[in-house]
This record gives C-alpha cells, structure tokens and sequence, in this order.
C-alpha cells in the first residue's frame, strides 16, 4: 500500500528558501538536510522572490483584492436578482399555461424542437406525452 504525498507548509517552505538564500550552506546540502528535490526549492525560490514585494505593499495588495470582490459581489447578486425574476416569470407563464385547454395546449408543442425537448414541452404545458407521440405519429402516417 502507498504512502499519501505529505505536502509541506508555507512555513517550511519559507524556512527551506531562507537557508538556501543565507548561502551558508550550498542547495543540495539543504536538499539533502530535508530529503527535497533541488529544482522544488529552486520554484520555491523563484516563487518567494517574486511575491517579495508584498512584504512590503500588503495595503494595495488587499484593497486590490477587496476591490475585485466587492466587483464580484454585485455582479452576483445582481444575477441572483436576474434569477429570481426569471423565475418569476417563468412560474406564472406555465401557470397560465396549464389552464389552457388540451387543444390549445397541443397546438404548443414542436415535433421537431430546437431548445426545448418534447418530454420538457409536455412537462411545461402539463400534457401527456403519450398523446403528444400519438399526434405527431397519426399525422406522418397521413402524409404517406
């Protein structure tokens, strides 16, 4: 049976780039200290030095980010509200829908949908499906 990868914390990971940029030791001293790769430390170095300047900057880093959440925010919500009234809309035209009367409703359906499946059409108008194959059946045979 194997073993799961153990996958090492930021504070590890942060420890391991501070030796190898202290230069007391070379890499693969360090590497073999941990039992790591060289070219993981390497990424894991080239990762800290370009994320260096946060340090320095986290105000414009988290105003940045609290910005585009607040943007991500709105647009949700303002979909949320899009949702809900199509919804809306959605309840009262099938409503309405279902108090027609069976011919009505039977002139509705597509034999040959583009969006909307039979099965779903007949859902929606609340008609029988098996009269809705009966019609589109009777009326190919009568083209014959």
């Amino acid at each position: 049976m194997s073993q799961k990868r153990k996958k090492p914390s930021a504070e590890f990971k942060t420890k391991v780039v501070l030796e190898v940029i202290e230069g007391d030791q070379t890499l693969n001293q360090i590497c073999s200290k941990y039992e790591l790769v060289p070219k993981t430390v390497q990424n894991w170095k080239k990762v800290f030095l370009a994320n260096a300047s946060l340090a320095f900057n986290i105000d414009s880093a988290v105003a940045e980010f609290k910005d585009e959440i607040k943007t991500k925010e709105k647009e949700v919500n303002e979909l949320h509200r899009q949702l809900g009234k199509r919804t809306a809309e959605l309840e009262w035209a099938a409503k309405k829908l279902k108090s027609l009367d069976y011919e009505t409703r039977k002139c509705l359906i597509e034999s040959e949908p583009k969006n909307i499946p039979v099965t779903r059409q007949c859902e929606l108008i609340n008609f029988n499906r098996s009269n809705c194959y009966y019609m589109f059946w009777s009326s190919h045979i009568g083209h014959f």
